[in-house]
């Protein structure tokens, strides 16, 4: 990518953080240095930045070089440099006052400097000029105080010459344009809905435009309940009901989830349209269409439009009621809400964020590489340690077998290496390609000569390894446990982070960091200022989406007196001190426990009224999570569906739940051990956790019923070794 690429897209980036570029602002400025710093473009960076703080021109009289301040015609605080303001119209009050600190006109020192200003570029009134009002919105005004991209330098100018018209980064033209007038409620509107638009039907690989926080699909995602809220509330207008207009746009969304452009889908899903549209039914349902004078995306111009700017909640979008509420709503796909999901090497930062600390300050054994106690150090250990233990005779022996029955027959096949790669029988295909041989070909010196034994070991040749290790017990005990000690590592890594945010400062900061993230605070106390009436936290879960209860939240952490204190306190002081002891309060029931099925750090909730004495579930989980032997480990940490049960009902008791509430954890739970079954993350060589496993399916067996239940302890224990 060249430097005009990179610039065009910082700049489309910038708009996408910030709403719309103010290139004067030092705040945007920082942005910029943190989008380049995020893209590794720090050659790019340093080159911007040397255009960022470049001085203004330097004028041969001193007195041209002086600040001046003032007043523009609105009153407003200015400042600029008496040289660049004397380029200004001549009724300007930048001129004004610059020319108040020049010699008398007519002097020898005066006519230098209407020389010297001249020969810069301005001076004197032009015919421009009587078109242009006076309220010092320059260029050569404004460029003196900070700013971003500096148009009195040559970098600066080339740069902003080469911008097409319309693009943001692009400075007024303030002799065609200089009106200085706050937007108008309709214009704030239409540029919301523009980005709203804009994300939505956006595709994977293109850029950002606006929104907050979360992953490009997740700020999609939540387009579509402020995208459908306006749309649906014009259609009912128009004499559709809710139901027809809801329909139709159902349509529209799920029809773009299924296009592509240039071969790359779309950032929306159907599972986006349809958790979004049940976040809109609950916004029928509990305020009303008909009561909404506005939808508004958490932009800068969805903000200004229903007065929610400086916020400081987790709403993604605003609702403004004809009645003059302004309502703040968090949403939510589903009950299962990720805060990060993805490769452990990148998101271990963000956990370090989470904690107030950068990677290299968390205990080795918690990075992913880098030292010998690291994720990574650890597997390559366990791997070069065993893999040359299948050169022994025994061993060979065995693997050879294998090879000939895995030819033989399907059922062979999935004897050796299971039924996953079975369709494509990858495990056998990878050896042949190797050896340049079919399939049918293949011989076990193949094996040993082209994967086992060549130069430079591929993760394909890893996983044909690992294979015969996994399935046959003979060979993973004459390897010295190379599968299941690989499999240890996410146990492992569950113990470390385990005895990490155990311990103190770090134990209180990751409790607030599970408050943060399921919105505890932003549901009981609010906003710190007065721009919401309310925050809602609302799931697109069926039928008609579900929302978190302040009641809920108090009766699940027992704080009923000291919140009615709290809500009921007027002194500011005193507010505080309760919303502090409600904090104390909530954190002491958190209780930070370790999960086994799958190995990961639970948070428990003490129960105010046992039996039981805790949650049967985690309400939030953190956890390392490798989907393959040989696949990239993945660092997942969020609300599970459970915790969003709990944060529904207000109590960790299931027993208290509705039914079919409680179908529906049972359900997801069964859905997850099926998922681990599927992708081989269950070893069955560890009886131990095959037990386990199938012991906690028979007690969500007993809690409620489902017909996939008895499937899967039957499948899991048909492949116990």
């Amino acid at each position: 990518m060249d430097y005009k690429e990179i610039i065009d897209k910082l700049v489309r980036e910038l708009s996408f953080r910030v709403g719309i570029p103010n290139i004067h602002n030092k705040e945007h400025q920082s942005i910029m240095s943190e989008i380049l710093s995020e893209w590794g473009e720090y050659e790019v960076k340093d080159t911007i930045f040397e255009f960022l703080t470049e001085d203004p021109k330097k004028f041969k009289n001193p007195i041209l070089n002086r600040t001046v301040k003032y007043k523009d015609k609105n009153g407003n605080d200015k400042e600029g440099i008496v040289g660049n303001l004397l380029t200004s119209p001549k009724d300007s009050p930048g001129r004004k006052a610059a020319e108040k600190l020049l010699p008398a006109e007519g002097t020898p020192e005066r006519e230098k400097i209407n020389q010297e200003v001249g020969s810069q570029g301005g001076g004197g009134e032009k015919e421009d000029d009587k078109k242009t009002s006076s309220d010092d919105t320059t260029q050569q005004d404004t460029s003196t105080q900070g700013s971003a991209i500096n148009p009195n330098t040559k970098g600066g100018q080339d740069y902003i010459d080469g911008l097409a018209d319309g693009d943001p980064a692009k400075p007024k033209d303030t002799k065609k344009d200089s009106d200085d007038s706050e937007p108008t409620k309709e214009e704030l509107r239409t540029k919301d809905e523009e980005l709203v638009k804009t994300q939505l039907f956006l595709y994977e690989g293109d850029d950002q435009d606006a929104g907050g926080l979360g992953t490009p699909e997740s700020r999609t995602g939540e387009t579509v309940t402020v995208y459908a809220g306006s749309k649906i509330k014009k259609l009912i207008s128009e004499g559709m009901s809710y139901e027809d207009a809801r329909e139709q746009v159902r349509q529209e969304l799920l029809e773009h989830t299924k296009s592509k452009k240039n071969g790359k889908k779309s950032l929306l899903t159907k599972e986006w349209v349809e958790g979004g549209l049940r976040c809109l039914d609950w916004i029928q349902e509990n305020i009303g269409l008909d009561n909404i004078e506005d939808f508004a995306w958490d932009t800068p111009e969805g903000n200004d439009l229903v007065g929610s700017k400086d916020h400081g909640t987790s709403a993604d979008m605003f609702v403004k009621t004809k009645d003059g509420k302004t309502i703040g709503i968090s949403l939510k796909k589903d009950f299962k809400v990720f805060v990060f999901n993805g490769g452990y090497d990148k998101n271990i930062g963000k956990f370090a964020e989470g904690l107030g600390l950068k990677v290299d300050e968390l205990p080795d054994e918690l990075q992913y590489k880098g030292n010998p106690k690291s994720y990574e150090s650890k597997r390559n250990k366990i791997f070069e340690e065993r893999v040359e233990l299948f050169n022994n005779d025994d061993v060979k022996k065995k693997v050879c077998e294998n090879i000939e029955k895995a030819k033989s027959s399907d059922e062979g096949y999935k004897e050796v290496f299971g039924s996953r790669t079975l369709s494509n029988k990858k495990r056998l295909n990878t050896i042949a390609k190797n050896a340049g041989k079919d399939v049918s070909d293949v011989t076990c010196d193949d094996f040993y000569n082209f994967v086992l034994n060549k130069e430079k070991i591929t993760k394909d040749d890893k996983s044909v390894i690992y294979g015969f290790a996994q399935y046959d017990s003979e060979i993973e005990r004459g390897t010295n446990g190379l599968y299941s000690e690989t499999r240890k590592l996410d146990k492992q890594q569950r113990d470390s982070f385990y005895s990490f945010v155990t311990t103190q400062p770090y134990e209180d900061k990751f409790k607030e960091v599970v408050a943060d993230h399921t919105h505890i605070d932003d549901v009981l106390f609010g906003t710190k200022g007065d721009q919401l009436d309310k925050l809602e936290v609302v799931y697109g879960e069926p039928p008609a989406g579900e929302s978190m209860k302040k009641e809920a939240l108090v009766s699940m952490f027992d704080l009923g007196d000291v919140y009615e204190e709290y809500e009921n306190e007027k002194d500011p002081q005193k507010k505080q001190e309760l919303q502090d002891e409600i904090k104390r309060k909530y954190k002491e029931r958190m209780i930070i426990d370790k999960e086994s099925n799958p190995p990961r750090v639970g948070v428990l909730i003490a129960n105010p009224v046992p039996p039981p004495d805790t949650s049967v579930q985690p309400l939030f989980t953190l956890g390392v999570r490798a989907k393959g032997i040989t696949a990239a480990p993945a660092l997942e940490m969020g609300q599970t569906v459970f915790g969003g049960l709990c944060f529904k009902n207000g109590t960790v008791d299931i027993n208290k739940w509705p039914d079919n509430d409680r179908k529906k954890f049972v359900n997801s739970e069964v859905k997850r051990v099926e998922e681990d079954f599927n992708d081989d993350s269950i070893d069955f060589s560890d009886k131990a956790e095959v037990g386990e496993i199938i012991s906690y399916l028979e007690r969500l067996d007993k809690l409620k019923s489902v017909p996939k239940i008895k499937k899967l302890i039957d499948l899991i224990k048909s492949k116990q070794q």
